[in-house]
């Protein structure tokens, strides 16, 4: 059975956000870690525990970028356990984007509206990740992809399995 293309779609998307999220969490590290030392060599007050929802954020950021370089992957080759976890991934994006949003406007006030403009992105495409791939078409690719795998391996598939299946679409 062939990828649809809007598994692709996503497959890419998630990889790249996987990747850019990865590169720019270690970019924030590195930058607090030279901050820190610039403000010990001059004699200034940092510190990296000094500002914990930064580090915080970006430890989640590090975290959720690796599984959506994960799941993204295995979208690419339609392993069934790759929907569940980007779908996983895409709830716990919209809960820390909403942290975010909360914290930017209680950090800088009204300098926190530029945040709502993220926040709109995330929810947006994590939206429409949710919907497509609860979809029953989108769900029956996957789960016959795992079947045709177990095929090709040799596996028998048992009847159980087939009668599991035949409920979880009927309802």
């Amino acid at each position: 059975m062939e990828r649809p293309t809007g598994v692709t779609v996503f497959a890419v998307l998630e990889i790249l956000a996987g990747l850019f999220s990865l590169v720019g969490g270690l970019f924030v590290f590195l930058g607090v870690a030279a901050l820190s030392f610039l403000g010990d060599a001059f004699g200034a007050t940092t510190s990296i525990s000094g500002d914990v929802w930064l580090v915080t954020s970006t430890m989640l950021g590090i975290t959720l970028g690796l599984l959506s370089l994960i799941g993204g992957i295995g979208l690419f080759i339609m392993k069934k356990w790759s929907r569940f976890l980007i779908m996983t991934v895409a709830v716990f994006t919209l809960i820390v984007g909403l942290i975010s949003l909360i914290m930017s406007f209680i950090e800088s006030g009204l300098g926190g509206i530029l945040s709502i403009f993220g926040f709109v992105i995330t929810l947006v495409y994590n939206g429409l990740l949710l919907w497509y791939f609860r979809k029953e078409d989108i769900h029956h690719h996957f789960d016959n992809q795992h079947e045709e795998q177990k095929a090709e391996a040799g596996e028998e598939v048992s009847q159980v399995e087939i009668n599991q299946e035949e409920t979880i679409h009927q309802q």
